[in-house]
């Protein structure tokens, strides 16, 4: 007597409504992929921004950090003084860390005092709105959001800069 393996049919578990409208995975991976939009890596977000930030006026490097290290990583490389949060899914949050020049800010804050009409009173409030570097700072955070959408079109970024450090 030989021994033969024998097999039962299987027998589908599906109901006919569910034969029919049953998809390949491939159908379903497109689906998903039109439901929720590509999202770009990290590490392209925090190359797109540092690339921006090295721009900004008043910028000599992104730092480091001060007390940890500040840097978003990827596969064999990392972007220093950046760092990219998730704060929702089309939301993130950039942190810069930067040095500033310090004959940047002393400039600016020449110009800020020439600029000022000596006849004229001015308002408590506008020193703070003539800060150079809070101005330094408005700049970085309008190239980082350009950068950003530039990326990922779809992606809100709210901006964080620290001034770790002025050279």
């Amino acid at each position: 007597m030989s021994h033969a393996a024998v097999r039962q049919p299987r027998q589908s578990t599906a109901s006919p409504e569910t034969t029919e409208s049953a998809e390949s995975p491939t159908q379903r991976d497109s689906e998903r992929s039109q439901r929720a939009p590509a999202r770009s890596s990290d590490l392209a977000l925090a190359s797109a921004a540092a690339q921006a930030v090295r721009m900004a006026p008043g910028v000599v490097e992104l730092s480091p950090g001060l007390y940890a290290p500040v840097a978003t990583y990827g596969p064999g490389e990392r972007v220093v003084g950046i760092v990219i949060h998730h704060s929702a899914p089309e939301q993130i949050v950039v942190e810069v860390h930067v040095a500033l020049s310090e004959s940047a800010c002393e400039a600016a804050a020449k110009d800020a005092i020439v600029g000022k009409d000596a006849t004229l009173e001015t308002a408590p409030g506008d020193a703070e709105r003539r800060d150079p570097i809070r101005e330094i700072a408005s700049h970085i955070r309008v190239a980082v959001r350009e950068a950003v959408r530039s990326v990922a079109p779809q992606v809100f970024a709210q901006v964080d800069v620290f001034i770790d450090d002025l050279r």
